[in-house]
């Protein structure tokens, strides 16, 4: 068991201590900017394969996903940006809330586990685009929901034919160049996860944000979590079929958003896109879009 601090007993004297703050203070808000230059990734953009690319390296154009709407792969080009190392915590959105006047998420009467450094996992789409939207004006700069596109384009690191970004863990064996053994890559996430300090509770429960570890360029939530995160785009089946080439952003319209997912073992990848009415609850990042390094 998990040991209890001591103001958690008293889950109602919490919440009345949230709603007693009031709005952020300037440095609140100070804190919150210099951390976030901190934990912002650059790419300077580029061309990349994107979607399932198994028809591109195996023979006959197996894919690696075995669902059509994740193909067919296709060219995409982007500009520079900067996207947030992981997803965005409770202590951050709750900043958000309270510059609103809002009352914290989940306010049911209990909030144990919304410690504020785990990640918040039950934003609706609305609500996810409307705290990147609320960075853009505390900071002055182009934040906002991340593009399908630039979410993969960051979670493969650069756009390489990636579908598992392990390929630094030493423990993991390979059976191809683009797919590991499905079981040492499950024992290398569990390791991860136990020296991360794995909270109990499954992940319905809130996690700190490198619980899984990270790819090579440092994004965390690309492996291991098995959780899908909010990007701006609207769901459309064919889409990858009509999408153009420069900066991709979903269609015009629609009833569903796009929610990607990290790779976890056989059952997910980098690839895999799903959809998600926007009025659920799910977990999200913010981009930057600067095609210079956010200093």
């Amino acid at each position: 068991m998990e040991p209890r601090h001591p103001l958690r007993d008293n889950e109602t004297w919490l919440i009345e201590h949230y709603r007693s703050q009031g709005k952020p203070t300037e440095a609140e808000l100070r804190a919150l900017i210099a951390s976030l230059k901190k934990r912002t990734i650059h790419l300077r953009g580029g061309s990349f394969m994107m979607g399932d690319f198994g028809p591109l390296v195996f023979k006959p154009r197996l894919t690696l996903t075995g669902y059509k709407e994740n193909g067919p792969p296709h060219e995409v080009v982007l500009d520079g940006y900067s996207i947030m190392k992981g997803r965005v915590t409770h202590g951050e959105f709750d900043l958000y809330l309270r510059s609103q006047g809002r009352p914290p998420l989940d306010d049911d009467g209990s909030i144990y586990f919304r410690r504020p450094g785990y990640v918040v996992i039950d934003v609706t789409w609305h609500d996810a685009d409307g705290y990147c939207q609320w960075l853009a004006r505390i900071t002055s700069k182009p934040f906002a929901l991340p593009t399908e596109a630039q979410w993969e384009y960051a979670a493969r690191e650069g756009g390489k034919l990636i579908a598992y970004p392990m390929y630094h863990w030493p423990d993991v064996k390979w059976q191809n160049k683009y797919q590991p053994v499905f079981a040492t890559a499950e024992k290398a996430i569990t390791k991860r996860e136990i020296q991360a300090g794995r909270p109990g509770g499954g992940f319905s429960m809130p996690y700190p944000p490198g619980l899984h570890g990270e790819n090579r360029i440092g994004m965390q939530g690309v492996l291991g979590s098995g959780s899908w995160e909010w990007v701006a785009d609207w769901y459309q089946d064919d889409y990858y079929s009509v999408s153009p080439k420069h900066n991709p952003r979903g269609p015009e319209d629609g009833t569903e958003r796009v929610v990607r997912v990290g790779s976890e073992t056989w059952a997910n990848t980098i690839l895999n896109r799903h959809k998600q009415p926007p009025e659920k609850g799910t977990q999200f990042r913010c981009v930057l879009n600067d095609p210079k390094p956010w200093r």
